[in-house]
């Protein structure tokens, strides 16, 4: 499982260096590849609806609500920053591919992540420090949760930070040495 994850941010890494941001990161829009790949990778991303230039800011919030970040949700006619709309949206689809569980999900309301309860009360608080945000994942999962690689949960905290300016960018996230292991 966890050189699909690695797979997936490889996938996201070529687009974004041929000037793309997809915009739509989820597990619907990667395929397998049957081995026609050039390169030999296993995952292909498709679905480009909602890919922009990947240029630093953007005004297009779009987007599959699951995975966008807390800014897509932000009233106003502010920019963001597509690179880290795409890491978060990566960290949401790590999270339902570890636990096999929607990332964030309030009852009655839906599965935005400023909807969820967990994440309002570890992300949305910028005073905890990272040790105390990867409590969400023991509240959300309880006992599941400590049977992972805990790099990777580390990891993921980062990319679901709720401020964007904290995210890790995707070349980071690339080199992380628990992602790395597995390309």
């Amino acid at each position: 499982m966890y050189y699909l994850l690695a797979s997936t941010v490889k996938a996201v890494c070529a687009l974004f260096a041929q000037g793309l941001s997809h915009k739509d990161i989820k597990g619907d829009n990667f395929v397998f590849l049957d081995g026609q790949s050039v390169d030999g990778e296993l995952l292909g991303l498709i679905d480009y609806g909602y890919c922009i230039n990947a240029s630093a800011s953007s005004s297009n919030k779009s987007g599959t609500a699951q995975y966008s970040p807390p800014e897509a949700f932000w009233e106003g006619e502010g920019t963001i920053n597509t690179e880290k709309f795409d890491v978060f949206s990566l960290g949401v689809l790590f999270i339902t591919l570890i636990f096999q569980d929607w990332a964030f999900y309030k009852k009655g309301v839906g599965y935005k992540c400023i909807n969820d309860d967990a994440y309002r009360e570890f992300f949305m608080n910028e005073t905890l420090a990272l040790d105390d945000r990867l409590k969400f994942f023991s509240k959300k999962w309880s006992k599941t949760c400590y049977s992972k690689d805990a790099r990777i949960l580390i990891l993921i905290a980062r990319m679901i930070d709720y401020n964007p300016i904290n995210r890790p960018s995707l070349d980071k996230v690339l080199t992380e040495p628990s992602i790395q292991q597995y390309l």
